[in-house]
């Protein structure tokens, strides 16, 4: 199987292969100037990930959210029956955060991002991995290469925010995927300009863009300078309206960025033994009480291809 998608993927001629990694034509990539704010974005996320901070709070606190993220999407893609000769795309793969658990699941994954140095920084910890094919490019072309479905599971884990038309991801995965094949995909949910500070701060500075936000759908390409967030209702329609049928939804994650203030001061006054125990706590808390009234700033589904 391995080989045969090499084969494809070299026969396509949109690709270069570099030291393992096939990097797409600039010129080729579908919405490049668009795409190419986005790539940047990524290599200082990356670059950012090689900067330490000895304060192990504040590494805690800037960590959460994105660790509670995978640690969810990781907790479906464990519990995923799958066949022999499995076939999983990672769309947008970043630093290659979820690339162990999906090699161990799958016989073969496509780890993808537009970034190069996120592929190169995903490679670089993987690297006793064999399963794993890299490709340094754009999710909306790729399709383009294969006749037939070939994929057993796509993962897009906070990505679909940062494509430029969400409908054109949508259908490039749906023409990627197997019939019964699955998505499992995370992204901003609406919530977060609900919560009372983010709300009244928007309200008051800017009432415009809170509307235009509201309606993401209708304002993408705006709302890409905030990563859109959709509302659970329109999250879902999106995803049916693709013919993908929904198995399972949840929102988690509270709204915590501005520290709560009295709680991060209490925190960091206390001795450092209990300081970090204590924040975990609270924030632990915190999450599972918004978990049962589903009022979470991250949103995630697992869909099924009809």
């Amino acid at each position: 199987m391995k080989n045969k998608i090499l084969r494809k993927i070299l026969e396509s001629r949109l690709y270069l292969e570099n030291d393992g990694i096939f990097i797409q034509d600039k010129e080729s990539i579908s919405f490049y100037e668009i795409n190419k704010k986005e790539q940047y974005a990524m290599d200082k996320v990356i670059q950012s990930t090689k900067i330490v901070s000895s304060n192990q709070l504040k590494v805690y606190f800037d960590e959460y959210s994105e660790k509670k993220i995978i640690d969810k999407n990781i907790s479906i893609i464990e519990i995923i029956n799958l066949k022999d000769n499995s076939l999983a795309i990672d769309c947008g793969c970043g630093e290659g955060g979820y690339l162990k658990v999906l090699s161990k699941k799958f016989d073969l994954v496509i780890a993808i991002d537009l970034s190069l140095e996120a592929i190169l920084y995903a490679k670089k910890t993987n690297k006793s991995l064999d399963n794993i094919i890299y490709i340094n490019g754009s999710m909306l072309d790729f399709y383009n290469i294969f006749d037939e479905p070939i994929a057993d599971f796509c993962l897009s884990a906070e990505v679909i925010e940062h494509v430029p038309s969400p409908n054109l991801y949508l259908e490039n995965i749906y023409s990627l995927l197997k019939q019964d094949g699955l998505l499992l995909i995370s992204t901003p949910c609406q919530n977060l300009y609900f919560y009372p500070f983010q709300f009244f701060s928007m309200i008051l500075t800017k009432p415009k863009t809170l509307i235009r936000l509201l309606n993401p759908l209708e304002n993408w390409e705006f709302a890409l300078n905030w990563h859109p967030a959709m509302s659970k209702k329109s999250f879902l329609k999106l995803l049916t309206k693709h013919g993908l049928e929904v198995n399972y939804y949840q929102n988690f994650v509270p709204y915590y960025f501005d520290k709560f203030p009295i709680v991060y001061y209490i925190a960091n006054i206390l001795p450092i033994k209990y300081s970090l125990g204590f924040y975990k706590v609270f924030l632990e808390s915190y999450n599972s009480l918004i978990e049962k009234i589903s009022f979470g700033i991250r949103q995630h589904a697992l869909v099924r291809k009809n």
